[in-house]
């Protein structure tokens, strides 16, 4: 089966593969890609390196992160930051999720979601510090604005600056003509 079609039927990059590898001897291998290398400009596959995998023992991964929902802080005007878009797991092959959903509807302006108040279950461990921040929801950066009274008078300020003295380059050039 074509690589591409395979991504699009899992609906991620992290997946499980049954390689049949035909070197004089023929061999069933389960394996996962680590790495896919691909043209620049035409997309087209390159080289994909794999790594063999046993259904029995943990795998470390790095999981997506999709966020669901709308925030309150986002309807007041704040900014909604993902500071962290994967995060890395250790579980069985067979457990892999295919994103880690986290939903931001309760997030005020200033509230942050960290490792630690992510719950992923007993058959998943999260191996990012709890500590770190995943994403967070930060307030508008207000511009102050100006009356037009102080509009004009910086623009007068101005003005006066460009008016004043010469450059010295140009005092120079007319001292010695």
């Amino acid at each position: 089966m074509d690589l591409e079609k395979i991504y699009k039927t899992s609906g991620t990059e992290q997946v499980i593969l049954n390689l049949v590898i035909e070197n004089g001897v023929t061999q069933n291998v389960t394996a996962m890609i680590r790495e896919v290398q691909t043209a620049p400009v035409t997309r087209q596959y390159l080289h994909i390196d794999f790594f063999e995998i046993s259904l029995d023992e943990e795998v470390v991964v790095d999981v997506p992160i999709e966020v669901i929902g709308k925030s309150k802080g986002v309807e007041r005007g704040g900014f909604l930051q993902l500071v962290r878009h994967e995060l890395e797991v250790s579980c069985l092959p067979v457990d892999m999720p295919d994103k880690i959903e986290i939903d931001v509807t309760d997030l005020d302006i200033g509230d942050a979601i960290h490792v630690g108040d992510i719950q992923m279950g007993d058959r998943i461990t999260l191996l990012t510090d709890v500590g770190y921040t995943v994403l967070t929801v930060v307030a508008p950066t207000v511009e102050e604005e100006k009356l037009p009274e102080e509009e004009a008078e910086e623009a007068g300020e101005a003005e006066e600056a460009d008016v004043g003295e010469q450059p010295e380059s140009t005092r120079e050039a007319s001292d010695e003509s």
